[in-house]
């Protein structure tokens, strides 16, 4: 802790008086970096709850959109396990083609530094001095 030059002459009371808003810096600091974690969190989950309020509303809802007096549900034909398959068929195909890749150069999505040999005489390219 650095204190003012006069600090030897007040002795404890500038002590005391300077240690509180030092220690109050740093809590502020941790509040706002616990802010900042909490709220993105939150934002995400929040994103997901509007997303699945939506989904639900929108699947259970019947809008009527006859506005020709047409006979209902004749001719029509239920496409929600066509696009589960096709779904299913698209995440088996991007897992397939990850694992592909992974077992023909596991290496390939690394980052290379850590291939680099060792010099402990050179500050490493992505340390930069103050």
């Amino acid at each position: 802790v650095a204190y003012p030059p006069s600090s030897h002459k007040r002795g404890f009371l500038l002590l005391y008086s300077y240690v509180p808003a030092y220690l109050a810096k740093n809590v502020l600091l941790l509040i706002q970096n616990r802010l900042i974690l909490f709220l993105s969190m939150a934002t995400a989950f929040l994103w997901l709850c509007s997303f699945m309020r939506t989904d639900i509303v929108l699947r259970s809802s019947r809008v009527i959109t006859n506005h020709l007096s047409a006979i209902p549900y004749i001719g029509q034909y239920s496409f929600y396990a066509y696009f589960i398959v096709k779904d299913l068929v698209t995440i088996i195909f991007v897992i397939v083609i990850f694992i592909i890749v992974n077992l023909q150069n596991p290496y390939i999505l690394r980052d290379p530094d850590n291939f680099k040999i060792a010099n402990p005489i050179v500050t490493p390219s992505h340390i930069k001095p103050e």
